[in-house]
């Protein structure tokens, strides 16, 4: 249980080559949305520096008050190239509020250039959106040095942010390859199972 004030899993830097390539990520969680709300982060990796490195890997609900609702956002930067945004309608918010639910986010570098993100939500898919196609849209080119955090946005030399995820994260997974769709319910469901 997170708390939403202070409670964080740091997993380090280590995969940091995992986001150089195609790659996914999955998760369970179940979000208790505060009183006052606030951007709550599932895992983040600190945003793009000036200091000669760029890329981030960020997964959040974003509270947007001009709308007064969340937004689901998968943010993948190679310097701050795109980011997949699902927002979320009233329907879903008040399905969201204290419910379970099965987070699938997936990058596919395109050839030569540009890469894919997709969001899925229990195991549909929610958003996708392409990259630029320029030299810069290489996930080989993604440098981040900083630590993934689960539970917060990140930050450089480990100093948190403020979006701190209130409820129940579980279940992270990292994969080495972009899951097709089929692949996504298949895990889904085989975890619901377990």
């Amino acid at each position: 249980m997170f708390n939403g004030v202070s409670d964080y899993v740091n997993a380090n830097n280590s995969f940091q080559s995992v986001f150089q390539k195609d790659f996914s990520i999955t998760v369970w969680c179940k979000p208790d949305f505060p009183v006052s709300p606030h951007t709550m982060y599932v895992l983040g990796t600190s945003l793009d520096s000036e200091e000669g490195w760029c890329g981030a890997v960020r997964l959040y609900l974003f509270y947007n008050p001009g709308l007064s609702r969340y937004e689901l956002s998968f943010y993948y930067s190679v310097q701050n190239q795109v980011d997949a945004l699902v927002r979320l309608t009233d329907k879903d918010y008040a399905q969201w509020q204290g419910q379970w639910h099965y987070l699938s986010a997936t990058v596919k570098q395109l050839s030569p250039y540009g890469f894919t993100l997709c969001l899925y939500v229990d195991g549909r898919l929610k958003g996708t959106t392409d990259s630029a196609v320029n030299n810069y849209a290489l996930l080989s080119r993604y440098l981040n040095p900083w630590n993934l955090i689960i539970g917060n946005e990140g930050g450089e030399n480990d100093i948190l942010g403020s979006g701190w995820w209130e409820g129940i994260i579980d279940n992270v997974k990292i994969f080495n390859k972009a899951l097709p769709q089929p692949l996504v319910l298949i895990i889904k469901n085989k975890n619901l199972q377990n």
